[in-house]
């Protein structure tokens, strides 16, 4: 699943652990961003947070990708 947010994409991910879910994300400029290089413009969250289930984790990946666009934009 993935979101488009101001001219980006936001892939957000929650990966199953031992005793949980870690949240990440991923965000691409979209095709046609002209004020991103398209080939060179992706940001990885890395690994953000432990979460007791994927809906919380996830919620995070999604945040954080929306916060690293409005931080950008």
């Amino acid at each position: 699943m993935h979101l488009h947010y101001k001219g980006f994409r936001i892939v957000p991910g929650a990966r199953t652990v031992f005793n949980g879910f870690i949240a990440s994300a991923v965000v691409r400029a979209r095709h046609g961003n002209a004020r991103f290089d398209i080939h060179s413009t992706e940001h990885s969250s890395g690994e953000l947070a432990l979460f007791g289930t994927a809906d919380e984790a996830f919620g995070c990946a999604v945040g954080w990708g929306f916060s690293w666009v409005d931080h950008k934009h």
